[in-house]
């Protein structure tokens, strides 16, 4: 196994002297040493990978379709996706085989349940205030 050292830079310390920075190492197999790792899983060893369509921010497929079961945001850049391009190469967006995945119509109805929530409690509210204003409307004319 390679060791990679994420954080090589030497600093000055106040009195002129130079220490080197507490080094960070990531482990990475020799197979897959050119691959990044997944920002979710920290995994090499992927045969699918992943990116939102609204931005270019790369998973593992499966890390990925988790994370939008519960946020319909990339995970590092916060950026709204609908769908998730599916790939065979990290490096590009190779058409060898690209597929989307679209959100789940039981996740968009999900999404819609404050609305519906919503509408209710404003009907009560119309249908409250419309029976005060009948009933006050009908004492000023009496």
């Amino acid at each position: 196994m390679n060791s990679v050292e994420a954080d090589s830079r030497k600093r000055k310390s106040e009195d002129g002297n130079e220490s080197s920075s507490s080094s960070n190492k990531i482990f990475v197999n020799e197979s897959s040493k050119n691959l990044p790792l997944c920002p979710i899983c920290f995994s090499t060893k992927k045969k699918l990978f992943a990116r939102p369509n609204f931005c270019n921010h790369k998973f593992c497929y499966k890390c990925l379709k988790m994370w939008s079961k519960h946020r319909e945001t990339c995970p590092l850049c916060r950026v709204h996706f609908t769908s998730i391009i599916v790939t065979k190469n990290w490096k590009y967006n190779a058409k060898i085989r690209i597929r989307k995945y679209r959100m789940r119509k039981h996740r968009k109805n999900h999404l819609s349940a404050p609305i519906d929530e919503q509408r209710e409690i404003l009907n009560t509210l119309f249908n409250a205030i419309k029976q005060n204003l009948s009933t006050f409307l009908g004492s000023l004319f009496e």
